[in-house]
């Protein structure tokens, strides 16, 4: 889903991810571009953020995790339809194959699964923001915020930090910061389960992209730049800190992807997102 922020008036930047149902205004949608382009007719300053304009570059990693969710879900349907034949013969009962029926449930069982690692990440990061900002943390995510935060301490020397920092560019693009201070700016992800979990092999360009947009973002062109892989079955952490010529080479990458969304979406230099100071 794309992401977007406002910057308001008195300077603060606000999320703009979702909008209300026009036909139930008690219930939100997500944000369309269709709805950010009647803002900047409106002369609002909204922008996409970091990683919805990294959307527009192809993404290997999470192409193949999809193919293999849907041949995942098409084989166990398999397993079942053949199931459902024999007991139907045995019952001397017609059985029909629907090819529509059968690619969309493969469709709804993969879509399922690839909801719970962005639900999962979500819950963690709130405990995260919450560790970090000196509040309460559920007790299923003490232990995990606490190896996050030793870690942290470890590798970079800094107690005091600030989690979840918005920011807007004049360039014509936003974000929010997991963490950010001492130095350092720093992006959690989060992987569900330990087989997945593979120390120092789990840092893709993207992640640098990211960051390099993040540091530029928060005014810090600097900023030394990690992302904190973490395990939630069993807690492990990977510190993985990105070299200044990754991060050089992920900025200039990252210009690029954002002059395509901007030429693809109506909005380029000079639009409504300037003037943000």
């Amino acid at each position: 889903m794309a992401h977007y922020y406002e910057a308001l008036k008195d300077g603060v930047i606000e999320p703009r991810h979702y909008v209300p149902k026009k036909s139930n205004p008690s219930e939100t949608r997500g944000t369309s571009i269709h709805d950010v382009r009647k803002w900047w007719k409106e002369g609002r300053t909204v922008c996409p953020s970091v990683t919805t304009v990294l959307n527009v570059l192809d993404k290997p990693g999470l192409n193949t995790w999809r193919v293999d969710m849907h041949l995942s879900a098409a084989a166990e349907l398999a397993e079942q339809a053949a199931a459902e034949l024999a007991e139907q013969i045995v019952l001397a009962g017609a059985w029909r194959f629907d090819r529509r029926l059968f690619l969309d449930e493969c469709k709804r069982r993969t879509e399922l699964e690839m909801d719970k690692a962005p639900a999962a990440g979500t819950d963690i990061h709130k405990s995260l923001e919450a560790w970090f900002s000196g509040d309460l943390v559920p007790d299923e995510h003490k232990q995990i915020c606490e190896n996050v935060a030793t870690e942290i301490v470890l590798r970079t020397g800094g107690r005091v930090w600030l989690p979840e920092r918005n920011f807007l560019h004049p360039m014509g693009f936003a974000g929010q910061c997991d963490l950010s201070g001492n130095g350092w700016v720093i992006d959690f992800k989060s992987k569900q389960t330990a087989d997945k979990f593979r120390p120092g092999k789990m840092a893709y360009n993207e992640h640098r992209m990211q960051l390099a947009a993040y540091r530029e973002g928060l005014n810090m062109p600097n900023a030394r730049c990690a992302n904190v892989f973490i395990c939630l079955e069993d807690g492990q952490v990977d510190f993985h800190e990105h070299a200044e010529s990754e991060l050089a080479t992920g900025w200039e990458v990252f210009k690029c992807a954002l002059r395509i969304w901007q030429l693809q979406n109506g909005h380029g230099p000079g639009g409504n997102y300037g003037n943000v100071s």
